[in-house]
C-alpha cells in the first residue's frame, strides 16, 4: 500500500486497521484478482504461489464464490493449470494460508474441500491443514541460540510429519537457521534467507 506520498505502508500498519474496519474481504479480494492475473501472465514460469487470506475473507461465504469464479474466470483448469497453447508451460496454483480469526470447523471443511477440487490447497496458520503445517517464526527465529525452541521446531516438524503433512517454517533469516532447518527436516522454509519481499513486477523480471 502506497500513502499520499507514494511511499510504501508496510502491512503491519494498515492490516489492523481493515481487519478493525471490516476491510480485509475487499482486499484479499484485490490480491486474489491481482495475483492471478499475473499468474495467467507469467505461465511459463514455475511458481508456487500462497496467498495470505484473512479470516474475514474464510468466513465470508461470498468470498469463496469469488475465489472459484476467478479461478474459472481466469482460466484455471481443474487440474490446477492455465489453459495456455501448448507451447508455453501450465503453471499451477499452489497451497492458500488463511490467517488471523478462525472460521468454524464445518465451514472451514467445505471451504478446504471444494478448494482442493481444483488443487488449491488451505493451511490454516499454526495448524495442520490441506497438507501442510506451520512452524511459528517465533520458535525459528532463536532456535540456534534457545535449546528449547529449537526443541519445539523439532517437535513441530516431527508431529507434522507423523500426520502426513509437509513442514514450512516462518522466520528463516540466515544461511545459519536455514541449514539447521535442513538438517532437521524441515520441507519448506520462508524469510529473507530465501527471498526479501518485493513487488511482483521486480520478481517477474529476476530470472
Amino acid at each position: 500500500m502506497q500513502d499520499e506520498d507514494h511511499e510504501l505502508i508496510p502491512p503491519g500498519a494498515f492490516i489492523p486497521a481493515a481487519e478493525r474496519y471490516n476491510m480485509m474481504v475487499e482486499i484479499d479480494r484485490w490480491v486474489v484478482k491481482n495475483v492471478f492475473s499475473w499468474l495467467l501472465a507469467n505461465a511459463e514460469r514455475e511458481v508456487i504461489c500462497a496467498i495470505n487470506l484473512s479470516g474475514q475473507s474464510v468466513n465470508d461465504e461470498r468470498f469463496l464464490a469469488f475465489l472459484i469464479d476467478q479461478i474459472k474466470v481466469r482460466g484455471w483448469r481443474r487440474t490446477g493449470s492455465v489453459s495456455r497453447s501448448p507451447k508455453r508451460r501450465p503453471s499451477p496454483i499452489s497451497p492458500r494460508r488463511a490467517t488471523s480469526s478462525k472460521p468454524s470447523n464445518h465451514w472451514m471443511q467445505l471451504f478446504a474441500r471444494r478448494l482442493r477440487q481444483r488443487h488449491v490447497f488451505l493451511l490454516i496458520s499454526e495448524k495442520p491443514a490441506g497438507g501442510l503445517s506451520e512452524i511459528d517464526g517465533s520458535f525459528v527465529r532463536d532456535m540456534l541460540n534457545d535449546p528449547i525452541d529449537c526443541a519445539m521446531v523439532e517437535s513441530i516438524n516431527h508431529i507434522g510429519h507423523v500426520m502426513e503433512s509437509k513442514t514450512i517454517a516462518e522466520f528463516v533469516e540466515n544461511q545459519a537457521i536455514k541449514e539447521k532447518l535442513l538438517a532437521i527436516g524441515v520441507d519448506y522454509a520462508q524469510g529473507y534467507s530465501i527471498a526479501k519481499p518485493m513487488p511482483l513486477q521486480d520478481f517477474a523480471a529476476t530470472p
